[in-house]
């Protein structure tokens, strides 16, 4: 399914967090979104799934406007793990998996074989069946973003929308995530702080700074030394993987000059 925000802007207490990001992600394509803090990427993705609502532009989902469409016809197609996990509420992981499905169901609600095969498969997937019986409240940080990643695998959805999904995760299980998420056969849109994370696993990234798009196509046209200096402040060189082809940053101190202000803009590639 292809994802488009078209020309948004969103304004928040007064504010402009996002002015007029134009990206169109291709069916089955996985997006990077990259930026300092504070850029724009978490906003920029709920505005897709329908938390924060766009001062002006459209997000469509093929030919579905997200905020003119049905808010569950919505949730069938974009499944979401989110930076935050409330814990207020003491369910079991295997519990709170399944609310990926209630988008799905009818009537009373109740879980069918369906919705618990999707939920085990999702456990299974993450490393998680052990604790599945476990109160989501009474796990570790990384235990959490397991179980939010299970939940949205469970959906079933063909969009996915990760934001920042290796907070809390070692290297072992950042690496374990991403080759998942690659290996799914749907649309992925997620927000990354590691830009050689995003370089690895990404097939097309987006550079955020300051609420505006700056830099969009491959990991390697993308994250060129002149738009991360530019962006993140930081001295870099663009090398190549000499195993995987894969374009890998290597940063320095700061540079001692801001290099002068450039729009670097691409396409993203099919």
């Amino acid at each position: 399914m292809k994802v488009r925000f078209d020309h948004v802007s969103v304004a928040l207490g007064g504010r402009e967090v996002l002015r007029d990001v134009d990206i169109e992600v291709r069916p089955g394509r996985f997006l990077g979104l990259v930026g300092p803090n504070g850029s724009g990427k978490s906003t920029l993705l709920r505005t897709l799934y329908r938390a924060v609502v766009p001062s002006s532009g459209r997000v469509l989902l093929d030919e579905l406007d997200v905020w003119r469409g049905n808010r569950r016809a919505v949730a069938r197609t974009v499944a979401v793990m989110t930076q935050d996990t409330s814990t207020e509420f003491d369910l079991t992981v295997l519990e709170v998996v399944l609310l990926a499905r209630v988008p799905f169901q009818r009537g009373f609600g109740r879980d069918t074989e369906a919705d618990l095969d999707l939920a085990w498969t999702a456990l299974e997937r993450v490393g998680a069946t052990d604790i599945a019986d476990r109160p989501i409240g009474r796990l570790s940080g990384g235990q959490r973003q397991r179980v939010m990643l299970a939940r949205a695998l469970a959906a079933d959805t063909p969009v996915l929308v990760l934001d920042e999904p290796t907070n809390h995760l070692d290297i072992a299980f950042q690496l374990e995530l991403m080759r998942i998420a690659t290996s799914l056969d749907r649309t992925i849109i997620a927000a990354l702080h590691d830009l050689n994370l995003a370089a690895t696993h990404c097939d097309d990234i987006a550079v955020l700074d300051s609420g505006r798009l700056v830099a969009t196509g491959t990991p390697a046209e993308a994250l060129t030394p002149r738009v991360v200096q530019d962006v993140f402040q930081v001295a870099v060189d663009q090398l190549t993987h000499p195993r995987t082809g894969h374009p890998v940053l290597v940063f320095d101190h700061p540079p001692q000059s801001r290099p002068e202000p450039s729009t670097h803009r691409g396409e993203i590639h099919a």
